[in-house]
Protein backbone atom coordinates (compact mmCIF):
# COMPACT_ATOMS: atom_id res chain seq x y z
CA UNK A 1 0.00 0.00 0.00
CA UNK A 2 1.70 3.22 -0.67
CA UNK A 3 1.53 5.70 1.72
CA UNK A 4 0.14 9.32 1.45
CA UNK A 5 2.51 10.60 4.03
CA UNK A 6 -0.35 12.84 5.37
CA UNK A 7 -2.38 12.22 8.59
CA UNK A 8 -5.06 14.50 8.83
CA UNK A 9 -5.17 13.77 12.68
CA UNK A 10 -1.21 14.78 12.89
CA UNK A 11 -0.69 18.59 14.07
CA UNK A 12 2.56 18.36 12.03
CA UNK A 13 1.50 17.60 8.74
CA UNK A 14 -0.96 20.16 8.90
CA UNK A 15 1.61 22.69 10.50
CA UNK A 16 3.76 21.54 7.24
CA UNK A 17 1.18 22.17 4.55
CA UNK A 18 -0.06 25.83 6.08
CA UNK A 19 3.94 26.52 5.82
CA UNK A 20 4.95 25.30 2.79
CA UNK A 21 2.00 27.12 0.96
CA UNK A 22 2.75 30.25 2.98
CA UNK A 23 6.00 30.28 1.37
CA UNK A 24 5.35 29.36 -1.85
CA UNK A 25 2.53 31.97 -2.07
CA UNK A 26 4.93 34.66 -0.35
CA UNK A 27 7.25 34.12 -3.34
CA UNK A 28 5.30 33.86 -6.06
CA UNK A 29 3.64 37.08 -4.66
CA UNK A 30 6.73 38.87 -4.31
CA UNK A 31 8.22 37.64 -7.79
CA UNK A 32 4.89 38.67 -9.23
CA UNK A 33 4.52 42.10 -8.04
CA UNK A 34 8.20 42.74 -9.32
CA UNK A 35 7.38 41.55 -12.36
CA UNK A 36 4.47 42.71 -13.04
CA UNK A 37 3.80 43.79 -16.47
CA UNK A 38 3.68 47.80 -17.58
CA UNK A 39 2.14 49.87 -20.15
CA UNK A 40 3.33 47.63 -23.13
CA UNK A 41 1.39 44.18 -22.13
CA UNK A 42 -2.34 47.05 -22.20
CA UNK A 43 -1.06 47.85 -25.77
CA UNK A 44 -0.68 44.31 -27.38
CA UNK A 45 -2.36 43.12 -29.89
CA UNK A 46 -4.04 40.03 -28.08
CA UNK A 47 -5.81 37.05 -30.01
CA UNK A 48 -9.39 36.75 -28.66
CA UNK A 49 -9.04 33.54 -26.44
CA UNK A 50 -6.72 36.01 -24.21
CA UNK A 51 -8.45 35.31 -20.51
CA UNK A 52 -9.08 38.44 -18.82
CA UNK A 53 -6.41 40.29 -17.26
CA UNK A 54 -8.62 39.89 -13.57
CA UNK A 55 -8.25 36.20 -14.22
CA UNK A 56 -4.69 36.01 -14.11
CA UNK A 57 -4.25 36.55 -10.25
CA UNK A 58 -7.36 33.71 -8.88
CA UNK A 59 -5.31 30.86 -11.16
CA UNK A 60 -1.61 31.71 -10.31
CA UNK A 61 -2.87 31.84 -6.49
CA UNK A 62 -4.63 28.54 -6.94
CA UNK A 63 -1.18 27.01 -8.64
CA UNK A 64 0.83 28.23 -6.03
CA UNK A 65 -1.42 26.77 -2.97
CA UNK A 66 -1.08 23.25 -5.08
CA UNK A 67 2.77 23.51 -5.67
CA UNK A 68 2.74 24.48 -2.10
CA UNK A 69 0.93 21.11 -1.20
CA UNK A 70 2.51 18.67 -3.66
CA UNK A 71 5.96 20.40 -1.81
CA UNK A 72 4.52 19.45 1.87
CA UNK A 73 3.36 16.16 1.17
CA UNK A 74 6.63 15.37 -0.52
CA UNK A 75 8.68 16.50 2.21
CA UNK A 76 6.18 14.76 4.49
CA UNK A 77 7.09 11.28 2.70
CA UNK A 78 10.86 11.59 2.65
CA UNK A 79 12.52 14.97 3.05
CA UNK A 80 15.77 14.13 2.08
CA UNK A 81 14.37 12.32 -1.56
CA UNK A 82 15.56 13.07 -5.03
CA UNK A 83 11.98 13.83 -5.45
CA UNK A 84 11.93 16.41 -2.64
CA UNK A 85 15.35 17.82 -4.22
CA UNK A 86 13.82 17.86 -7.74
CA UNK A 87 11.14 19.97 -6.14
CA UNK A 88 12.89 22.75 -4.70
CA UNK A 89 14.88 22.76 -7.76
Amino acid sequence: MISLAFDRRSRRSWITIAAFVLVVVAVGGLIGVNTAPGAWYQGLNKPPFNPPNWLFGPVWFALYVMVGIAGARTFLRDPASPQMLLWIL
